[in-house]
């Protein structure tokens, strides 16, 4: 009955939210259902009033706020009067409103933008590092408490966090004031850009920064001190200290960092943040990196080109305009950017999170991964609920997770404690992290989950190479035996704990170009023999694999799931480089999928015991099931989702003790051949995990019929499936199959709409349609007079036209190629078919500009309509970026036309 009353609430709760919304729309700072998810990491305040420090300290040309006597007219920021002027001594410095210091005022700017939370800062005049360290030190004790105190207002409905600032003159006493205001609940330091002549890359701010690093605290850079720029001030017209000076200083600031090698000797585990999008900084990269390969002296430090630098730190959005965001995404990634306003202040973005949302260059995924997704994983965020997740796990989530406890347990456990005691797993560090994804957005503001840091690779760029690769929390083997130079790569098979060379390749082809740059191994039966072999002797009765507890194969899985966590970004790399999907898809879909197949069966395993029985009568017996490993298993693989498929058959078997021999697509072989080696590192013995290369129709079928092999999985077409299970069948072998379909989504008139065509434009078009999950035929109710069905064809069309066929590579991507030539072609003939059927190409049905620039298997999403439900095209799996629509009447219709093809 669950799946049925999930749905029933979730309908309701829904309803319930929306309700909730539009009731408090323009409603002021309303409760906690007003809340968005959108981050705003850079944004400042003011005290009321702090303590007369001319009094305390003695000084002069001490900052506080003037509450009294004549105000500027005009507005001073997101439509606001001057409340107080800022003073400097007895200077004027600049007009501030209320927003500053009252919460109330700062959570009705931020309903009103759809703005969720803030992250807080002081304006850097409040640094003080001119002074000596010890009133640094008293004054930035002060401000960081007063800070603390707004967020931990009760009025701030736990949407604001606050960074500190430190004495930054005095090394030490900053480190201090780190590790205080950490324990206090800041979530992060802002320091400025440089501290009079020393830049970043100095070598005590370095240690600094090594400490943020080790205390896991963020760091946020901002301009201050803007340079005169030359004799005469040549930038103090004009408001030229901000529109020129901020945007120079933050410039100069990251180009220290780099070529001064302070990034070369801080842990890649530091996250810190440039504000004022990086300044100039993207604008002129391309001038550094050329003089960095030019000249030497133009090196610096640095030991590496200054492009290769850009996973190394964040910048903010605060760019006013389209072209430099688009710019600033192209640069680092969306993945590298966090939305950033300068609010209360006259020159912040007026309306936050507007220019993001807006961008016409940037897709979904990156609109929110700058809105709030980077800043969640920067600063170590609870995951914000949106109003229809909080509202639904409000509903849903207690009974959810009390599904699992004794009916004791059920009626005395507290919601609240259920919630909180499912959201929290323990680590092998101490610490907690989400117990599933999908729940993540229930756990408490307190928590912090922070992936872990990349690998240090010697060069930026994915390549197979041998020896040891570091990471923060350790090292793994995770290169092949020969070397590659940069004109290609190869990718052999890896056989009891070692490479090795059958002596024959097949090319390596690069989806994006159509160029081979490389070669696979090309197994011939009797490879696969002497891998079957080696896998043979792994789970032999002595061997060590075969004598481990079942806890301690899990344990072996959850290391091994580790080591592909940090590896992470080079294994994401390796498989778009393979297949030709974005890499900002396989970084968030396959990669981590992977890792959560391991350790889903490493937590399953334990509980997957077999049933027992008791006879009744004069020959009363207990009869019982116990679960033995079978051997060796083989696995053949595809192309489309390479490594979260593997782990996905490779995780049941180790787990139950078998060894395994895999055959993967020899289209897209790396990771495979990666994630063998990395089971050294996770202590699975080896010849436990073993790799071949090669034609499906040669190590394919070797491996499929060789008698020592005792179970096979398979995944792949369902005609080559046919073929296997018939050469399993002579031996009676274990045999799992997952093979073609043909999938339908059917779309009724009472749908939510916009929602409706942007998950059908995803379930058709994710990975270029290269899924076995994907939907290829799109039902559509009819309504009164087709008015429903042509109004859903039109917006469907009008988005698939809006995804971006791209490079891999490029982080506007939203489709990249398909995988092959041959698939290409496949899918060509399939359209041409259609068209000859009488179907109608609403869009795409061609290969984009981009094909005939660069090369490569390139598609455009495609959408056709006008064929009969009989038709080659929808009753034929076309495994790509092809869909067809259908009309439908009513519900009998709806249930009889998905059922109508052989699968």
């Amino acid at each position: 009955e669950r799946p049925a009353l999930h749905d029933e609430r979730k309908h309701k709760v829904m309803q319930a939210a929306r309700a909730a919304r539009q009731a408090a729309a323009g409603g002021g700072a309303g409760p906690s259902t007003t809340q968005h998810r959108v981050v705003d990491v850079h944004a400042h305040f003011l005290p009321k009033t702090w303590p007369d420090f001319a009094k305390r300290f003695g000084g002069d040309n001490w900052p506080w706020l003037r509450h009294t006597g004549d105000k500027p007219a005009g507005t001073y920021g997101y439509g606001r009067s001057c409340n107080a002027m800022l003073m400097v001594g007895d200077t004027e410095f600049r007009p501030v409103t209320a927003a500053c210091w009252d919460v109330r005022e700062r959570l009705r700017d931020l309903d009103s933008m759809g703005v969720g939370r803030q992250i807080i800062s002081q304006t850097p005049l409040l640094f003080q590092w001119h002074r000596d360290a010890v009133t640094a030190a008293a004054v930035a004790r002060d401000f960081n408490d007063l800070a603390a105190e707004m967020v931990q207002d009760p009025a701030a409905q736990g949407r604001l966090a606050s960074l500190c600032q430190v004495p930054l003159q005095d090394v030490d006493m900053a480190c201090s004031e780190v590790s205080r205001a950490k324990k206090t609940g800041h979530v992060g330091v802002q320091i400025g850009n440089h501290l009079g002549d020393r830049d970043l890359d100095d070598d005590e701010l370095v240690a600094f920064l090594q400490h943020c690093a080790e205390e896991d605290f963020p760091v946020l850079v901002h301009p201050w001190e803007m340079s005169p720029m030359g004799p005469g001030n040549r930038t103090g017209d004009f408001m030229m200290g901000w529109t020129v000076g901020m945007p120079m200083e933050t410039h100069l600031s990251i180009t220290r960092m780099i070529l001064g090698g302070a990034f070369d000797r801080l842990p890649e585990s530091l996250r810190i943040c440039f504000a004022h999008g990086g300044g100039a900084f993207p604008a002129l990269l391309g001038r550094l990196d050329n003089a960095w390969r030019e000249r030497s002296i133009a090196r610096g430090k640095a030991l590496r080109p200054p492009k290769e630098y850009m996973g190394r730190f964040y910048v903010d959005s605060a760019v006013f305009d389209y072209t430099v965001l688009t710019l600033l995404v192209e640069t680092f990634g969306a993945d590298r950017v966090m939305l950033g306003s300068d609010y209360p202040f006259p020159l912040g973005e007026q309306q936050i999170g507007h220019l993001v949302k807006t961008a016409p260059a940037l897709s979904r995924r990156q609109r929110e991964d700058i809105l709030w997704r980077n800043a969640e994983t920067c600063f170590g965020l609870a995951p914000q609920p949106t109003i229809e997740e909080q509202a639904l796990a409000e509903e849903l989530s207690v009974d959810l997770r009390l599904a699992s406890r004794t009916p004791q347990q059920r009626a005395t456990s507290p919601p609240a404690a259920a919630a909180a005691t499912a959201a929290q797993a323990p680590t092998a560090t101490g610490g907690t992290r989400p117990s599933a994804q999908y729940t993540s957005f229930l756990l408490p503001p307190s928590m912090r989950w922070i992936g872990s840091p990349r690998p240090v690779f010697e060069q930026r760029g994915f390549s197979t190479l041998s020896g040891q690769v570091t990471f923060a929390g350790g090292s793994a083997h995770i290169g092949m035996d020969q070397r590659l130079e940069s004109s290609g790569r190869r990718v052999g098979n890896y056989i009891g704990g070692r490479c090795v060379w059958p002596g024959q390749g097949l090319p390596l082809v690069d989806p994006s170009t159509g160029r081979a740059d490389g070669e696979v191994a090309s197994s011939s039966a009797e490879d696969v023999a002497a891998a079957v072999q080696v896998a043979k002797d792994a789970v032999s009765e002595d061997s060590p694999w075969r004598r481990l507890s079942l806890d301690a194969r899990c344990e072996a899985l959850r290391r091994l799931a580790d080591t592909l966590e940090r590896a992470l970004p080079d294994l994401a790399e390796a498989e778009s480089r393979d297949t030709g999907k974005p890499y900002s898809l396989a970084k968030a879909l396959d990669i981590p999928r992977s890792i959560a197949n391991l350790r889903f069966f490493a937590g399953l395993a334990p509980h997957a015991g077999g049933a027992v029985h008791r006879l009744q009568g004069p020959l009363e017996s207990l009869s019982y099931t116990s679960r033995k490993p079978v051997g060796v298993v083989g696995m053949v693989t595809p192309w489309n989702l390479p490594l979260y498929l593997f782990t996905w058959k490779l995780a049941p078997a180790l787990v139950m003790g078998n060894s395994v021999v895999a055959k993967p697509s020899e289209l897209t072989p790396t990771t495979a051949s990666l994630l063998a080696e990395m089971c050294t590192s996770a202590d699975i013995p080896p010849g436990v995990v073993n790799v071949v290369h090669g034609e499906g129709h040669v190590a394919g079928q070797a491996l499929v019929s060789h008698p020592d092999v005792s179970a096979v999985s398979f995944t792949g077409g369902t005609a080559t499936g046919a073929a296997v299970a018939a050469l399993a069948a002579l031996q009676f072998k274990k045999l799992s199959l997952e093979l073609g379909g043909k999938n339908a989504a059917v779309v009724f008139d009472d749908c939510a709409f916009e929602d409706t065509v942007a998950g059908i434009v995803r379930s058709s078009f994710l990975n270029s349609g290269q899924i076995c999950l994907c939907s290829s035929r799109i039902l559509v109710q009819r309504g009164p007079n087709d008015a429903f069905y042509n109004r859903f064809v039109d917006a469907f069309v009008a988005a698939a036209r809006g995804l971006v066929v791209g490079r891999p590579d490029a982080s506007t991507t939203d489709m990249g190629p398909v995988v092959s030539q041959a698939h290409l072609n496949k899918i060509q003939a399939a359209v041409q078919a259609a068209q000859a059927d009488g179907g109608q190409v609403l869009c795409g049905g061609r290969r984009p500009e981009l094909a005939s620039e660069l090369g490569g298997f390139y598609f455009e999403p495609t959408v056709i309509a006008g064929l009969e439900g009989d038709s080659t095209l929808a009753q034929t799996e076309v495994f790509g970026p092809v869909v067809t629509v259908h009309p439908f009447h009513d519900e009998e219709e709806a249930l009889r036309l998905p059922e109508s093809t052989r699968h």
